[in-house]
Parts: structure tokens; sequence; C-alpha cells
């Protein structure tokens, strides 16, 4: 689905990625990469390959949309307690000539050493470019901002037929991703008055209706 805001194109992806036409930028937040290891030390039964699928669908999209950017914007993995040598040489092969860049996430400051190791052209706090802020959680600017980090679904029905979905946020002041990896968890979120919600469920993304408060 195209959106134009802040007098910029961009369409929102069905597989939870952003993709920003003018700057033919590809933007996605929240991978939490080695979460299975970590449940796993726990005695949980986590695959790591839902890890490797993540990446097979971010291949499929640098494929389709052939950007010449990459943004991850933040919490890209989810501990720094653990090495990912066959993981990171995984992701070093999608990289091929795009430039790709980290702004940091919570879960990634305290192993931004290790990161280097992903082989990113730069890891930064944060991206301001045409007027936007991209970075992790909310910008405490007076500039719009593109972030992640709440991890947003929207809820439908009520008891065994809840349904929850992985959504955008859309307002005047922000616009909110959904986690890209499939083993990160989500929020209920409450639109805060004239924001849109867009949801995904993997093979498209429609806008909810919805009335929002503050």
């Amino acid at each position: 689905m195209d959106l134009t805001w802040n007098a910029q194109t961009w369409r929102l992806l069905p597989d939870r990625a952003l993709f920003w036409q003018e700057r033919k930028t590809l933007i996605l937040s929240d991978l939490h990469l080695g979460k299975a290891q970590e449940f796993q030390t726990l005695g949980i039964p986590v695959p790591s390959s839902i890890h490797y699928e993540d990446l097979t669908r971010l291949e499929a999209l640098l494929k389709m949309h052939t950007p010449r950017r990459i943004f991850i914007l933040g919490d890209f993995v989810h501990s720094n307690r653990f090495e990912h040598p066959e993981l990171a040489s995984a992701f070093r092969d999608l990289h091929g000539d795009r430039q790709w860049i980290l702004a940091l996430g919570n879960h990634d400051h305290r192993g931004k050493e290790k990161l280097q190791a992903w082989g990113f052209d730069q890891i930064v706090t944060e991206v301001r470019e045409d007027g936007l802020v991209f970075c992790h959680d909310e910008a405490q600017s007076d500039q719009p901002s593109v972030n992640g980090h709440v991890h947003p679904v929207h809820k439908f029905g009520r008891g065994r037929e809840r349904l929850r979905l992985p959504c955008f946020v859309v307002g005047e002041r922000r616009l909110l991703l959904p986690s890209f990896g499939a083993f990160t968890g989500g929020f209920e979120i409450r639109p805060r008055r004239r924001e849109r919600i867009f949801v995904s469920n993997g093979q498209g993304v429609v806008e909810i209706p919805h009335s929002a408060t503050d």
C-alpha cells in the first residue's frame, strides 16, 4: 500500500517493512536476532532457524525492491551475551552493492563493538534527512520521526476469537513500524488522535477504521 506522508511517498509492505520511494531506501526495525538462543539457555526449545527465515524474507525484499540503502531502526540483535558468526555471515551475504545503516536500539547499545562484525556501513544513533528523524524510539525533537521499538499490533475480536496482527501506525508526528522479526511478540497499540492504523496479514496491508483518542 502506498502512502504520502510528510511530502514523501512510502510503501507499507506486507512483510512488515517500509520502502521510501524517493530515496530508494528499505526501512525495517526490531529483528531481535539471537533471541532464540537466549530462550534456549532457559531450556525453552525455540529453533534458531527462525532467524534465518527472517533473513530469507529480507533477501526477498531486496530482490523485489532493489533498494540503494537499508535502514535498520534498532534492536537488530536481542542480546550482546552471544556471538553469532554463522548468522552474521548469512547477513553479510545479503549486502551486495548497497549501503546498510543501523540506528542503535536499546538492545543494541551494549553490543556496539560486536555489531561491527555484521558489516554495517554505519552504526549511528539516528539518521536525519529531508526534515525527518529515523531512530529506534520516538524522537524527542520538532521533526517527525520514523521509529520501531513498540512492536505494535492491532487486536480483533475477543476471547477465543481474538486475533492480533502487526501494524503500522501513521500520524502527523510519527510513522511507527511493526517489528520485522517473527519471534518478537507485540504490543496492542492505542492510536493517538488522528493516527491511522494499517495492519499486515503477511499477504497485504489494509487500513483499519477506528476511533482514536489522545
